[in-house]
C-alpha cells in the first residue's frame, strides 16, 4: 500500500477509525447512478484496508413494494464475477426467504429500497454495506443490510429487511464503485457516503 496521508511527520492525524472519503447526495429525481473513483489526498484509495458505505434513499418508481440496488466495482459488468446470496423478509410475513446466485450476476446485489407507490415520498430505506481487504490480492467480499417501508398499498406489504452476502471473484485492488438503481431513479435527497477503514484499527 502507499504511504498514510494520514500521517505527518510520524503522527497519526486521523483519529477516528472510519475517514468519510467521499459524500453524494441527490439533487434532483433523475440521477440513476453514483460513481466513486479512487484519486489523491485522502481519496486515495490505496491506503485503506476495508470500505464502509451508508446508503439513505427511496426510489422514485410510482409502484408497489420495493426495488433492488446493485453496485459494480472497476466497472467490471463481465456475467460470471460476482457471486450472491441473500436471506430476506416482508414484515407482512413471518417466512425468511433465502436465495443465491452463485456465478451469473454482473454486480453487487446489495438489498432494497423503498418504491413511490401513489406519490408517498418519505418512506427512505437504510442500506449498510462493508467491502473487505479492498487492496488485496484476494476476491473482494462484501456484506450488506437493508431495511425500510414499503410503500406498497396494492401489495399489503408495509416494509421489508434483507442480509446480502457477496463476492467479486476478481483480485484487482477496487479503485472504482458504481451505485445502481436496477432501472428506478434515486428521489431527492438520497445520501450515500463511502468511508475508508484504517490498517492502524485493524
Amino acid at each position: 500500500m502507499a504511504d498514510p496521508t494520514y500521517i505527518v511527520d510520524g503522527v497519526l492525524t486521523q483519529p477516528e477509525p472510519w475517514v468519510c472519503i467521499q459524500s453524494t447526495t441527490t439533487a434532483n429525481d433523475t440521477t440513476d447512478l453514483i460513481t466513486w473513483t479512487s484519486s489523491t489526498g485522502q481519496n486515495n484509495w490505496s491506503q485503506y484496508m476495508d470500505f464502509a458505505i451508508l446508503i439513505y434513499s427511496q426510489y422514485t418508481y410510482d409502484g408497489p413494494s420495493y426495488g433492488d440496488l446493485k453496485i459494480q466495482l472497476n466497472n467490471n459488468t463481465t456475467s460470471n464475477t460476482y457471486g450472491n446470496q441473500c436471506m430476506d423478509q416482508a414484515t407482512t410475513s413471518s417466512t425468511v426467504t433465502a436465495s443465491a446466485q452463485a456465478s451469473f450476476r454482473n454486480n453487487y446485489y446489495m438489498g432494497y429500497l423503498p418504491a413511490n407507490e401513489g406519490g408517498s415520498s418519505n418512506y427512505f430505506g437504510a442500506i449498510v454495506a462493508y467491502i473487505y481487504d479492498i487492496n488485496s490480492g484476494k476476491a473482494k467480499t462484501c456484506i450488506s443490510q437493508a431495511g425500510g417501508s414499503s410503500v406498497g398499498a396494492s401489495t399489503g406489504l408495509t416494509g421489508f429487511a434483507s442480509v446480502e452476502g457477496n463476492v467479486m471473484y476478481e483480485q484487482e485492488p477496487i479503485t472504482e464503485i458504481d451505485i445502481l438503481t436496477g432501472g428506478f431513479y434515486f428521489r431527492t435527497g438520497s445520501r450515500f457516503d463511502l468511508f475508508g477503514v484504517l490498517p492502524k484499527m485493524v
